[in-house]
């Protein structure tokens, strides 16, 4: 069997870099950091190879609520680089057949996530 592989995904370069100086720290394996836009992915992405895509998206549509003035907050909170439907386009390209996509979020974006395009 081969070993099990963890992409984790971040559009933000300084989550990904915190990212990787814990994994060096705590001396974990198996989990492979990446900067990357979910709407482009990146070179060399597992396409239709995955069993299982989740992800944490933006809570907020974006204009919505309170926005932080720091960037690196205000994108991870609110729709700014990417949308709901953006993530299930790229579960849908990264996913095999049978795959699921588990997505944490707020109660009031449930109709908004299931009625995603993809």
């Amino acid at each position: 069997m081969p070993p099990q592989i963890t992409y984790a995904v971040d559009i933000q370069e300084g989550a990904v870099e915190q990212l990787r100086l814990g994994l060096e720290k705590s001396e974990t394996s198996g989990i492979v950091p990446i900067c990357a836009d979910l709407k482009e992915l990146w070179e060399g992405a597992p396409l239709g190879q995955l069993d299982l895509v989740t992800c944490n998206p933006p809570y907020k549509v974006n204009n919505a609520g309170f926005q932080s003035v720091i960037t690196a907050q205000k994108i991870a909170r609110h729709e700014i680089l990417c949308t709901i439907d953006d993530v299930c386009a790229a579960a849908q390209k990264l996913l095999k057949f049978g795959g699921r996509l588990c997505v944490c979020n707020r109660p009031e974006r449930l109709s908004d996530v299931i009625f995603a395009k993809c």
